[in-house]
Formats: structure tokens, C-alpha cells, sequence
């Protein structure tokens, strides 16, 4: 969703069987990725996973590889931060909670800046479900689901490319099933033009990829 800085980030699931999606599928993209205008201005980056009760051992497993994804793709960028896992703390810059449930929305981020008028982080507060129209998401939805609101905790917006990670909405194959949706060149230009995070939040609202 364009103009979504500082305010809450749903990710979608939509089945491939509806005409839309099919529709979709076979029209050509222009490839722009928005950005959010805000990012971290510190070197590490904190991750605690908070797991409701039910939640499988192998879930955090899929959300623990998300960031271990993620912490590829940023050390490729010079001055992005890495994300920093930790446990048996109250908090962290990153908190990501984990429900046995869910429905329509697969998750979402709250991104919190240190004053109204910063494009600096505070803390971001993440929502991943383990369920969607009744279905168990697989590992492979899970870590989808995981690097795509993670993508939004570090500054990216919404890809206009139904292929790309940052694309709004997924489809069964990549929730159900086990279809692994990675980091894209075009995430990783999106992160190179948030970091290092400018001086004045210069940050672009979008960038497009080839």
C-alpha cells in the first residue's frame, strides 16, 4: 500500500482458484517497490520471538531462518544493519508474536519511530498467524510470511510485482505449500536506498527495478 509509513502493514493471502488471481498472473508489471521512509540507524538490531502457546517448535525454526535470510541479503549493503536474535528478555527492537490462529491476514508490522516527525525506529511489533482460512500455513508459508514483514520492520513497502516478496497479497501454493518466496534484487536496491538511513530522512518513496 503506497503512502503506509508508520502505520500498520497487512500482508494478504488470496487463493489461486479466484479469477483475479488468475487475471493477474498473466498481466506484465512494471517492477516498483515502494519504501516506507523510515529505518534503523544502528549497526544491530534486535529479534525476540514470542511464541503463543501451541506454536511449534518448527515454526520458530521458519521465522528464525526468515532472519537468517535477511541477515544475508543485509550484509550485502553497506551500512544496513544486521538483525540480532535473542531470547529470555522482556524486549527487543524487533518483537515478533506468533499465534496458532489466524485468518484473512497472514501478519502485519507496527513500526514505531522515535517522534512523530523521525524516519528513525524505535521498535517495530510484528504479527505472524499459523493459520489462514482454516488451513495450517506450512514452513515454507511461514518463512515467507516472516521475511515479508520483516522486509517491512527494516523500511521496505509493497512490491507492484506479484512475484516478488514484498507483493501485498500470496497465493495457496506459497502458504499451503512449499514454495519459497526469497529475498529479490529488488529488495536488496530497496535496502541499499534506505541505508546508511540519511541524515534528514532523505529516503525515497520508491524505487523501481529492472
Amino acid at each position: 500500500m503506497k503512502g503506509i509509513s508508520k502505520k500498520t502493514c497487512l500482508y494478504v493471502s488470496i487463493m489461486v482458484i479466484s479469477a483475479v488471481s488468475i487475471l493477474l498472473a498473466n498481466q506484465v508489471y512494471a517492477s516498483t517497490l515502494d519504501l516506507l521512509g523510515i529505518g534503523w540507524n544502528k549497526p544491530e538490531v534486535t529479534v525476540l520471538i514470542k511464541a503463543g502457546k501451541g506454536v511449534t517448535s518448527q515454526a520458530v525454526s521458519d521465522v528464525e531462518t526468515a532472519v537468517n535470510d535477511w541477515n544475508n541479503a543485509l550484509q550485502t549493503v553497506a551500512g544496513a544493519p544486521s538483525l540480532v536474535l535473542v531470547s529470555g528478555v522482556k524486549g527487543a527492537d524487533i518483537i515478533v508474536h506468533m499465534k496458532v490462529g489466524g485468518g484473512a491476514v497472514l501478519g502485519y508490522a507496527l513500526p514505531k519511530t522515535i517522534s512523530p516527525f523521525s524516519c528513525v525506529l524505535s521498535n517495530v511489533r510484528i504479527q505472524l498467524s499459523g493459520k489462514a482460512f482454516g488451513g495450517n500455513l506450512s514452513s515454507a508459508g511461514t518463512r515467507n510470511v516472516a521475511r515479508h514483514e520483516l522486509g517491512h520492520a527494516l523500511g521496505l513497502g509493497h512490491s507492484d510485482d506479484p512475484n516478488d516478496l514484498m507483493y501485498a497479497t500470496a497465493d495457496s501454493s506459497e502458504i499451503f505449500g512449499n514454495t519459497d518466496i526469497n529475498i529479490s534484487t529488488c529488495d536488496i536496491s530497496g535496502i541499499d536506498a534506505i541505508y546508511p538511513l540519511p541524515t534528514y530522512c532523505d529516503v525515497p518513496n520508491s524505487i523501481s527495478c529492472p
